[in-house]
């Protein structure tokens, strides 16, 4: 039996798949490490191919294209009808949103978060991106 799901946990679904995807990028610097075998390239095109897999009977394929800054997502139901196993879901550029230092997010941020590390001599990373040392404050 095939499950349908509202237009709520569609969006729901999409904000998360591309949340993921997103974060993926920004924690390893970029999802090609992870996924070295699923980078297709060629055209001016740098696409990284992201699968994630919700159900036995539903995926989900993130493209992220790093040289034009767009990350699409498609899903993919192989037993629905053929006109509607491969769909596109949501596409966007993320070139603003990776410039973004704090956005929707709960306490503690970024920069309270640094400041406690810094308090505690933690190293951290001047405005030039360069490793510094900080004291040890008493």
């Amino acid at each position: 039996m095939l499950h349908t799901i509202g237009k709520g946990q569609q969006v729901l679904l999409v904000l998360v798949a591309l949340g993921g995807a997103v974060l993926a990028l920004a924690l390893t610097g970029g999802v090609d490490s992870a996924c070295a075998d699923n980078v297709v390239g060629g055209g001016g095109y740098d696409v990284t191919v992201v699968p994630i897999s919700l159900s036995a009977n539903t995926d989900l394929i993130a493209l992220v294209d790093r040289s034009h800054g767009t990350i699409c997502l498609y899903q993919y139901q192989p037993r629905n009808d053929p006109h509607e196993r491969f769909m596109l879901l949501a596409a966007r550029s993320f070139v603003y949103d990776i410039q973004l230092e704090n956005y929707n997010t709960a306490e503690p941020g970024p920069a309270a978060i640094r400041d406690m590390l810094e308090r505690r001599g933690v190293r951290g990373v001047d405005e030039s991106g360069s490793t510094v040392e900080q004291a040890v404050e008493e």
